[in-house]
């Protein structure tokens, strides 16, 4: 169910690895780290988006943030979004 008093917001997100009991799918996205949502609220995208990109791919979108029927909280995806980067480069270990 959308929360109707929310508005669409511009965020930062990107691909990563992880298999969730109960699914499918592996590719997951999820708000790059430093944006105004968690980085480990969820984001509803498409399977087509899914499937044509890698892991690693970032993209600049608009979500709304919604839930199911008083559920946990996640990010409802809007039809435009924009890849931004391709693959991002490693991560040093400090």
């Amino acid at each position: 169910m959308a929360m109707p008093w929310e508005h669409h917001h511009q965020i930062v997100v990107e691909t990563y690895s992880a298999r969730k009991a109960g699914s499918k799918f592996e590719v997951r996205l999820r708000p790059v780290e430093g944006q105004m949502f968690p980085q480990d609220m969820q984001v509803q995208w498409s399977r087509k988006l899914r499937d044509a990109h890698r892991v690693g791919t970032r993209f600049r979108i608009w979500v709304k943030e919604s839930d199911r029927k008083g559920g946990t909280s996640f990010l409802q995806l809007r039809m435009h979004c924009q890849c931004i980067a391709g693959k991002i480069p490693p991560r040093s270990s400090a």
